[in-house]
């Protein structure tokens, strides 16, 4: 590394962890962070492996993981923000958005006057519409879901369970 002689450093070093900017560090952290949720009583999805979920208490908490960024939602009422936001300070320092309306790129806006939260990518759509060269302004084309996915929709909804202990 710069500011490093050789004669400072021996011939072979041993590097002990992942170093941020390595390839291998991303991979690390995950399964550090992993390990410290399924510790916390997090249980992964079976559907999706970066999603975890906790129930306690007859509330529960979903938290979507992508390397060192995770976004956190808790049923009504419930006390489990603040538990995971506490739990996880102890191990990283974290910041927290209370209220996020990006992450990611995903662009999130949320009407509590009509229970609603809608997610939407308007820049990714953008990027997309340029990169093909589409008109974002119209006439779209009819894209409606396939009748097979439809209809073989209940097949998988085992997927979204948690794994069995």
């Amino acid at each position: 590394p710069k500011g490093f002689s050789d004669d400072e450093m021996p011939a072979i070093v041993r590097l002990l962890g992942g170093l941020y900017g390595l390839d291998i560090a991303s991979k690390l952290f995950e399964e550090h962070f992993s390990n410290t949720l399924t510790t916390m009583g997090f249980k992964r999805l079976i559907s999706d492996p970066q999603v975890f979920r906790l129930d306690k208490d007859g509330h529960f908490c979903l938290l979507s993981t992508f390397v060192d960024d995770a976004l956190a939602a808790a049923s009504p009422g419930s006390p489990l923000l603040d538990f995971v936001e506490k739990a996880l300070e102890l191990t990283y320092k974290i910041t927290v958005q209370k209220d996020p309306h990006t992450h990611l790129g995903l662009k999130i806006t949320r009407d509590r006057e009509r229970k609603s939260l809608t997610a939407s990518q308007p820049q990714y759509i953008t990027d997309m519409s340029t990169r093909f060269q589409v008109s974002t302004t119209g006439p779209f084309p009819s894209t409606p879901m396939s009748e097979t996915y439809v209809t073989n929709m209940p097949k998988y909804a085992h997927l979204a369970q948690l794994p069995d202990d």
